[in-house]
């Protein structure tokens, strides 16, 4: 009796399925190039950074941390632009804890109706199906089953010394191995060849999606609460007003845009002509404007001052890390590319209170150029050096500069596995 190996058969009904075993459409992408906020010094706190499903930062120049959380990222069955898109912060610095929440439209979401479109853009036009894979496994586990039998057999033919019966049993079991090989062996083919495609499919689903550049539009409203929250009343200087009155130091509104230029680039090398791995071309500008009311004092009856603010970054990759990067799983999973970026920003505040009296700490305008080199290890070791060069001017005419530090330690997790 002859076999044929390669194709063994399988119901027809089973075989027309068409699920496919691999995972489906990537749910996030890492669409920034930075380890951190892009405006790392007067508006850090201002603008709530998109992410993934949760991010935290350490920043050693003002001894604060920061956590970011986005709740309906991965928790709605549908993709909702904006309220998907909606993060929660809060951060401590200088002992100031500040709290804010911020949505963004992010066309470029694998889950947004542009990304809909280029994943079934990329959809193959045959592959196998579940069924055929899974009606192979269950043939080839039906087969041991049998071979099982014919094992209990084959030992009570050896006990009785029939040695005609145990010959027999001995071909009948040599046969239905081969036949569990084979079913075996084709499942793992089919699966192979199937994960290949789909990381095929996954890559160039990336690369059309980021390719588009289009800008990623946020807002968002924060408040800050002075460190002392609460206790025995004060009035050191004895004015007859409560020290530590008002709990609220500062409210916020920022408007921001990203503007993200990217290119996909596949690399060779010059004298062989074989591939060395791809590469990205990606430079992001980004520009913030913020109106705040701040007091400048705890102490009871302290108004609000009224400053305004804005901010311009620029920069991007630089170098990347790893040129084996689309097989890692933070590339297939988030698109997570470990890179080197550099960027610099400007940010700038001024107090517009009639009232400059009202201004804190006696500051009319604050301005800051901070250029900044982010290192990008995996989703879980990211670092950000910067060094803010500051110009202060005082409500009394008085000017001054310094300089600073900025050393950020950031890490980002997805949803649960």
């Amino acid at each position: 009796m002859a076999m044929r190996l390669a194709h063994p058969a399988i119901p027809t009904e089973v075989a027309a399925q068409t699920t496919t075993p691999s995972g489906g459409q990537p749910d996030a992408v890492q669409t920034s190039p930075f380890a951190d906020n892009d405006f790392p010094t007067l508006l850090r706190n201002l603008k709530v950074q998109s992410n993934d499903l949760l991010e935290a930062s350490v920043s050693v120049e003002d001894k604060g941390a920061k956590l970011t959380y986005a709740p309906f990222l991965y928790s709605l069955v549908n993709y909702r632009p904006v309220l998907s898109e909606t993060r929660l912060s809060i951060s401590q610095s200088n002992g100031v804890t500040t709290m804010g929440i911020g949505a963004m439209y992010d066309a470029a979401s694998p889950r947004s109706a542009l990304g809909n479109q280029l994943w079934l853009k990329g959809a193959p036009t045959s592959k196998p199906s579940a069924g055929y894979v899974l009606a192979l496994r269950n043939a080839a586990g039906a087969l041991g089953k049998e071979m099982e039998s014919k094992r209990l057999a084959l030992a009570e033919a050896i006990q009785a010394g029939d040695v005609v019966k145990r010959d027999a049993l001995i071909g009948e079991m040599s046969h239905l191995r081969a036949r569990a090989d084979a079913l075996t062996a084709e499942a793992e083919r089919a699966l192979s060849g199937d994960t290949k495609e789909e990381a095929k499919r996954i890559a160039t689903f990336y690369r059309d999606l980021l390719e588009a550049s289009v800008p990623v539009v946020s807002g968002s409203f924060t408040t800050s609460l002075f460190g002392n929250l609460g206790g025995t009343r004060q009035d050191a200087n004895n004015n007859e007003l409560a020290d530590t009155a008002h709990k609220v130091k500062s409210r916020a509104l920022t408007l921001s845009a990203d503007l993200p230029l990217r290119t996909y680039i596949p690399r060779t090398d010059d004298a062989s002509g074989a591939s060395i791995g791809p590469s990205w071309q990606w430079l992001q500008f980004s520009a913030a404007i913020t109106t705040e009311w701040q007091r400048g004092s705890q102490e009871e009856g302290t108004p609000f001052a009224r400053i305004f603010g804005f901010g311009l970054t620029g920069g991007g990759i630089v170098k990347i890390l790893n040129p084996e990067f689309e097989s890692t799983q933070d590339y297939k999973d988030n698109f997570f590319i470990p890179s080197i970026s550099a960027g610099a920003s400007f940010e700038r505040k001024h107090c517009t209170s009639d009232d400059k009296a009202l201004c804190p700490d006696g500051i009319e305008t604050q301005s800051a150029f901070t250029p900044f080199l982010d290192v990008r290890v995996s989703k879980t070791a990211q670092f950000r050096f910067g060094v803010p060069f500051k110009f202060t001017r005082k409500v009394t005419g008085d000017d001054g500069k310094d300089i600073g530090l900025v050393a950020v330690y950031a890490i980002q997790l997805g949803p649960p596995k």
